[in-house]
C-alpha cells in the first residue's frame, strides 16, 4: 500500500525538512555575527501540518526547533518573526494542534495564515521589499506547483536581502518536459508552463534526470544574473528525483547551504539517496569551490 503523504511523511520528504532546519540553523549564526540585523523573517509559504501521523516533524516544527536552538546558545539572536502559510483549513487546523505542545520562543513571533498562495504573494514581498536591516528565508514547497513561477522567485530575490528555497518533483517534469503541448493533460500543465519559463529558448537536450537537473540549474543562473544558484538533489526511489533549488545574493549564504549539503552528502555534498550505496558520482560539481565561486 502507497503512504498517503498527507498523513505520513516520506523519507526523502524527511531528508529535505532536514536539510531546511539545518540550513536554517546555520544561516541564524550568520545572521547573529554581521551585528546589524534587527529582524530574521521565515516565510513557510505551503507549510504543511506540522506533524504527521506517524510523529514526523514537518518544516515548521523543525523550523521552531532551530530557532529555539539557536535562541538557547546564542547570545544576541534578533527578533525572529515566522510565518506559516497554507491553503488548506484542515491542516492549518492541525497545525495550531501542533504548534500547540510545541515551545515558542518568547523572542519569536508566529503568524499563521489560511490563504491562496497567489494572494498572500503579493504581501509578502510588498513586506520584504521595505527591509533595511531586516532579513528573510521564504520556503517554497508546492503541492500542485499551479501557483509557482520563475518571475515570483526574482521578485522575492530583487531586495537582495531574501534567500529562497523551492522543491520541485524532477521527476514529474523530466517526463513530459520534451513533449509537444497539445499531449500534456490538465494536471500536468502548470509543471509544463514552469518547465517553459525556465528554458524560454527550448528545453535542451539531456541524458537523464540528474543531467535534468544540471540543464535547469544552467538556465535558471542565465534568467537571475547575479544571483547562486545551487540544488540538492533527493532520491524519492531508485531513479526518480526531486530537487531543492536554493537562490540568494548572499555568498555566506551560499557557503552555509553548501556545508549543510556536504554534511548530510558526505560523499559529494549534492545527492539524498533512497538507499545508501557508493556513489553514482565520479566526481563532484563542488570540487575546488572557493575558486568557483562567481555571479554568474
Amino acid at each position: 500500500m502507497s503512504k498517503d503523504t498527507h498523513k505520513l511523511m516520506l523519507d526523502h520528504s524527511q531528508a529535505k525538512v532536514k536539510l531546511y532546519g539545518d540550513y536554517l540553523a546555520k544561516y541564524l549564526r550568520v545572521i547573529v555575527q554581521d551585528g546589524q540585523t534587527t529582524n530574521i523573517h521565515f516565510y513557510d509559504l505551503f507549510c504543511g501540518e506540522g506533524i504527521y501521523e506517524d510523529g514526523a516533524k514537518g518544516s515548521p516544527i523543525i523550523a521552531l526547533d532551530k530557532i529555539r536552538g539557536c535562541y538557547a546558545t546564542m547570545e544576541n539572536m534578533p527578533k525572529v518573526t515566522i510565518t506559516f502559510n497554507d491553503i488548506s483549513p484542515e491542516v492549518i487546523s492541525k497545525l495550531r494542534k501542533s504548534l500547540g505542545s510545541t515551545n515558542i520562543p518568547e523572542q519569536c513571533e508566529v503568524h499563521i495564515t489560511n490563504e491562496d498562495y497567489l494572494d498572500i504573494r503579493p504581501n509578502v514581498i510588498s513586506e520584504i521589499n521595505k527591509f533595511l536591516k531586516e532579513k528573510a528565508v521564504i520556503f517554497l514547497d508546492p503541492k500542485g506547483y499551479k501557483e509557482i513561477s520563475v518571475l515570483h522567485i526574482k521578485e522575492f530575490l530583487s531586495n537582495k536581502k531574501t534567500e529562497v528555497l523551492v522543491f520541485l518533483p524532477i521527476r514529474d517534469m523530466y517526463r513530459f518536459a520534451g513533449m509537444d503541448k497539445e499531449k500534456i493533460n490538465a494536471s500536468h500543465e502548470p509543471l509544463y508552463r514552469l518547465t517553459s519559463e525556465i528554458f524560454p529558448n527550448g528545453v535542451p537536450e539531456y541524458t537523464s534526470q540528474i543531467d535534468f537537473i544540471a540543464k535547469i540549474k544552467d538556465s535558471l543562473k542565465n534568467i537571475l544574473p547575479g544571483y547562486y544558484v545551487d540544488t540538492f538533489t533527493l532520491e524519492r526511489e531508485p531513479g526518480q528525483f526531486f530537487c531543492l533549488f536554493f537562490f540568494t545574493s548572499n555568498i555566506r549564504g551560499l557557503e552555509k547551504m553548501l556545508e549543510t549539503k556536504w554534511e548530510i552528502d558526505s560523499e559529494q555534498g549534492r545527492i539524498w539517496r533512497y538507499e545508501r550505496t557508493s556513489s553514482m558520482f565520479s566526481g563532484s560539481e563542488l570540487l575546488n569551490f572557493p575558486e568557483r565561486l562567481k555571479i554568474l
